[in-house]
């Protein structure tokens, strides 16, 4: 029974998920995935199908599939009986995972500076455009999936099938950790000087851009991650607030967003 009442509790800031969109398992770990990972479900806890599925609205069977999903991707262990219990992130797992995407998207720009057209200058800019705009207005629930569809125009630029599989295997987290930051990030997005490079045909300058980027990006993560920690260890000492469920470690409002919220489209990208 406790630990149903902890879940119980730390489930509170998530909300129901629609009926309508992408496939019901996927919404369901559009919703998980960011509590994981902002440690509003943190390290050791227990997630328990049937009270999951009754907070989220839907049935055991894509929850299940959630999990499966997510423990494919190294967030939660899936055990004979006890089901599955959060494995959480650590600043050695953002190193990992920022490594591979800077050497992913670095490859990619050098590629992309070498393919760009018209187009796709005129629709990276219009998305960098869109994030500075969101960010300025602190419009930071549509901040996330414009700012991962612009990334996923770079790899669909550098035109390698191998390459863009790699990187989308990683999406998923890469968006989920974007609208955990996204409130924490400059007003300045920062995405023009990588359509600048792109546009000059310049590589060199193109792959440095993507480093500082990236590199900033892991940094603005690092930080928030170290916050929540404090968090939950200021938290571990009020017990009676996790028993009436206010969770102090949980992140700020907003911060865990149903995918019905998301923008349906980042606007036409140029077909490639």
């Amino acid at each position: 029974m406790r630990i149903r009442s902890e879940l119980s509790a730390r489930l509170t800031n998530l909300r129901p998920v629609p009926t309508a969109g992408p496939e019901l398992h996927e919404r369901v770990v559009a919703t998980l995935r960011p509590a994981i990972l902002s440690g509003q479900l943190p390290r050791g806890m227990r997630l328990i199908e049937e009270e999951i599925a009754e907070k989220l609205g839907v049935s055991r069977g894509p929850v299940r599939e959630a999990l499966l999903i997510l423990a494919q991707e190294g967030l939660v262990t899936m055990q004979p009986r006890r089901g599955a219990t959060v494995v959480g992130v650590t600043e050695r797992d953002i190193r990992e995972l920022y490594d591979l995407r800077l050497l992913l998207e670095t490859r990619a720009v050098e590629l992309a500076a070498a393919n760009a057209r018209p187009e796709d200058i005129d629709y990276l800019t219009s998305l960098s455009e869109r994030l500075n705009d969101r960010a300025r207005g602190e419009q930071f629930d549509g901040l996330s999936p414009v700012d991962i569809v612009f990334h996923r125009h770079l790899l669909v630029m550098a035109n390698q099938l191998r390459l863009r599989a790699a990187w989308e295997r990683l999406a998923g987290i890469l968006e989920a950790l974007l609208t955990i930051t996204d409130s924490s990030r400059p007003h300045d997005v920062r995405h023009r000087h990588i359509v600048q490079a792109l546009e000059d045909g310049d590589p060199e300058k193109a792959r440095e851009a993507i480093r500082t980027h990236i590199s900033r990006a892991q940094s603005i993560m690092l930080d928030v991650l170290r916050r929540t920690a404090r968090q939950r260890t200021d938290a571990a000492a009020q017990p009676d607030e996790v028993a009436n469920g206010t969770i102090a470690s949980g992140p700020p409002a907003g911060a865990i967003i149903p995918i019905s919220r998301r923008p349906r489209s980042a606007g036409a990208a140029p077909s490639a």
